[in-house]
């Protein structure tokens, strides 16, 4: 993967200087560090101008994060903040929060209102933060108000409206922060490895997103049909 990405990196260098337009070559690790996929890649191998972090389905999601304490044990966006300064290639990349769009969209670490606003305003502290990356727009759309309470805590609007639409929005924010919004079926620059499926045992089933393997977990490992349990890292299988 790095040879692939560092010659998609040229060829989009390349572009800019001719064209103009501006490229960004981005991966999106899972919250474990290091990340079991991209690694090699995020080692000071490629030249990432930034990373969709996902902080979701994992044991250091949002989930994790304790408001007010000075120090977080398992919520980790301080080592990805310390990754990008030393470890990355690029010290000046831009490290994104990723959430879930909706409590559907993932097996663990949606959170709204003054719970992802305190988890936002944290991570702004962090030099390389680069704004909040959701996951994806399909639950966005079925999530009314969502989008904007992003924004809003982006900008330091405190918690999330009750309802609004996925579109209204009059906040502006600072240059240096996105709002990036995922879906299944764009394009992106991110390289991963593909993942491996866990064949299913024992009693019960799980639903579409919902765990079913990872260290420490006790749960049914069976999905509802069609879907099959899938490796995302060592701490966490969901079905997709």
């Amino acid at each position: 993967m790095v040879p692939f990405a560092n010659q998609l990196r040229s060829l989009m260098d390349a572009d800019t200087a001719t064209s103009g337009k501006k490229w960004y070559l981005t991966a999106a690790p899972q919250c474990p560090y290091p990340d079991s996929a991209d690694n090699a890649m995020l080692d000071g191998a490629v030249f990432f101008d930034a990373i969709w972090v996902q902080f979701y389905n994992n044991y250091c999601g949002l989930q994790s994060f304790v408001a007010g304490a000075t120090t977080q044990n398992n919520f980790n966006f301080d080592t990805w903040d310390n990754w990008a300064k030393t470890v990355s290639l690029n010290p000046a990349v831009k490290v994104l929060l990723g959430v879930p769009g909706s409590p559907s969209a993932a097996g663990s670490g949606y959170e709204t209102g003054s719970t992802l606003a305190d988890v936002i305003s944290y991570c702004q502290g962090f030099s390389n933060f680069g704004g909040v990356m959701t996951w994806d727009m399909s639950q966005i759309y079925a999530n009314p108000g969502f989008l904007d309470g992003v924004y809003s805590d982006l900008a330091g609007g405190g918690t999330a409206p009750a309802s609004s639409t996925v579109k209204s929005t009059t906040t502006t924010l600072p240059s240096s922060t996105f709002v990036t919004i995922t879906t299944k079926t764009s394009a992106t620059t991110t390289t991963t490895s593909a993942p491996t499926t866990t064949a299913p045992t024992g009693p019960g089933s799980v639903n579409q997103w919902g765990q079913c393997g990872g260290n420490g977990y006790a749960g049914s490992t069976v999905c509802v049909a069609p879907y099959t349990c899938v490796e995302i890292s060592v701490w966490w299988s969901q079905c997709e």
